[in-house]
């Protein structure tokens, strides 16, 4: 089966924009600017007819996924599935401090962010760990679905939160007909429209759309692990991005092939990796945990 996996990062919290570490200790909702930011990443992301939706049950997550699937047109999903294996990784005694705290902390061992664990912070193994959770279960409980037309509600924990009118859609090609005519940034290479176009499968058309909202680091050790472990294959001239967070709604897009019964994929393909064209401010592009 072929799927189609969108991570990405949540919008900006108040946090963000003062350089003060979260983890998962800080739960702050998003700025003004973050909401912008999910609005506009939604608007990028409108003509996907997304099936399942996941993310961190972290409120800044969270009320980036909602804004994205209130600009979808065509989403299928009704169900935001909150997840507590998406969170930020945990940084202990770190959380609540400034970015340079942090890094004068690991300099003080003789170590660099962000393989310094501050006391009663996750590592990165732990980390890991967490993020390949959630990924097997996730490629285990996909099942070619029915894309779906008509009117549903958008629930959260059972909640409504919102109607839709989403429309059928059939295969790759028409999921991703206005978002690849965009112009792509200097730092994407090629055109997201001749990139989809010309990997999706053999059959074309994809048994699920998923998307997933969680946070820089986590997605960070998971790219890492479907390029590094999986043999992901990423676009040219990208490979210094894999170690770098992504910014804020920052979108990352693959195709993998699942073969079902349990088993990892097969073949993955990433169509582009943190882009970021939506953003309109500069601002937005470098902030921490």
């Amino acid at each position: 089966m072929e799927v189609a996996l969108t991570i990405v990062r949540h919008g900006e919290t108040m946090f963000n924009k003062k350089r003060i570490i979260q983890g998962q200790g800080i739960d702050t909702p998003l700025s003004d600017e973050g909401l912008r930011q999910a609005r506009a990443a939604g608007d990028f992301l409108a003509d996907i007819a997304f099936t399942h939706v996941y993310s961190s049950d972290l409120q800044r997550a969270l009320q980036t996924a909602e804004a994205i699937l209130e600009r979808n047109k065509r989403s299928c999903a009704h169900k935001i599935e909150v997840d507590s294996r998406l969170r930020e990784r945990s940084y202990g005694l770190a959380e609540g401090k400034p970015v340079e705290e942090l890094r004068a902390m690991a300099r003080a061992v003789g170590q660099a962010c962000p393989e310094y664990n501050p006391p009663g912070a996750e590592n990165l193994q732990q980390l890991k760990q967490r993020v390949l959770e959630f990924f097997h279960s996730l490629c285990d409980s996909l099942a070619p679905v029915q894309f779906c037309s008509g009117e549903l509600p958008l629930t959260i924990n059972g909640n409504v939160s919102s109607t839709r009118k989403p429309q059928t859609v059939e295969s790759m090609s028409s999921t991703t007909s206005s978002t690849t005519q965009t112009e792509i940034s200097p730092l994407e290479t090629g055109s997201l429209h001749q990139a989809e176009s010309q990997n999706e499968g053999p059959g074309g058309d994809l048994g699920a759309e998923v998307l997933v909202v969680s946070h820089g680091g986590t997605i960070r050790q998971w790219i890492q692990h479907l390029v590094h472990d999986l043999s992901c294959a990423i676009p040219p001239g990208t490979h210094s991005r894999l170690n770098v967070v992504s910014p804020n709604t920052g979108l990352s897009r693959f195709l993998l092939v699942l073969p079902g019964g349990g088993r990892p994929p097969t073949s993955i393909l990433c169509i582009y990796l943190h882009h970021r064209q939506h953003l309109q401010d500069k601002d937005s592009l470098t902030v921490p945990l």
